[in-house]
């Protein structure tokens, strides 16, 4: 049996990812940024493993306020977003 976890690199308060950290998904999906309590929030980047990249801002981990969105072979998208 093969054991696969997330991996969490970065420094950690309480047992939660804080700081300039990445966060990588066993499924491939890599989230690279500022944490707070284990969530990113502020300037980020997160990439999926079929290619796609999203940079720019995010609030308890969610895409929020301005960014842009690469998706690969293809084109880019700037965005804001307003709840």
């Amino acid at each position: 049996m093969i054991l696969q976890c997330d991996v969490r690199e970065g420094y950690f308060v309480d047992g939660k990812l804080t700081g300039q950290g990445t966060y990588r998904w066993t499924d491939g999906d890599v989230r690279e940024g500022y944490f707070v309590d284990g969530k990113l929030t502020g300037k980020g980047t997160y990439r999926w493993l079929d290619g796609d990249v999203y940079e720019g801002d995010f609030v308890d981990s969610r895409m929020t306020g301005q960014g842009t969105y690469r998706w690969p072979f293809c084109f880019q998208h700037y965005f804001y977003i307003v709840k």
